[in-house]
């Protein structure tokens, strides 16, 4: 008896795993490929105001005195070209620099040759906002917004 009961499930199993594998819909994966980056161009021009602390200062606006990029060459993710800022004095320096662009195309990183860092973030084909920081003494952070003149 017990014989036949094994015999019965298994045949029952069987059968009900025959059935839901004949009437299931059969599954398509499709191989799809990584949607391409578009690496943005950066070559060009560009300026804005910048904002910031000072240690030892404080909050300081440096308007009128604005901040120049010029981004003079690229190669797919990396870029490089020459900075002109205010100093904490409200005189000018200018540094050469190089950057890179993120993987997902929409924020960078440069560092200035002399000394600092940028942070980036690019909002539109003709925008970029960035936050430069730097330990020197006195050491300091700013942020500013930046059109590509045309």
């Amino acid at each position: 008896m017990k014989r036949i009961f094994i015999i019965f499930t298994l045949a029952a199993i069987i059968l009900c795993f025959g059935y839901c594998t004949a009437n299931s819909a059969p599954v398509t994966v499709k191989a799809t490929t990584p949607a391409q980056t578009v690496i943005p161009k950066l070559i060009g021009n560009w300026t804005g105001s910048p904002k910031g602390y000072i240690e030892g200062t404080g909050y300081k606006d440096f308007r009128p005195l604005n901040i120049t990029m010029s981004v003079s060459d690229q190669k797919d993710q990396c870029f490089s070209g020459h900075l002109t800022f205010p100093q904490v004095n409200g005189s000018m320096v200018s540094e050469d620099f190089a950057g890179v662009i993120w993987s997902g195309g929409k924020s960078f990183r440069i560092v200035e040759y002399l000394s600092g860092h940028v942070d980036g973030m690019i909002i539109s084909p003709n925008e970029l906002e960035m936050v430069f920081m730097d330990d020197k003494d006195p050491s300091y952070i700013m942020i500013v917004s930046l059109k590509r003149s045309m």
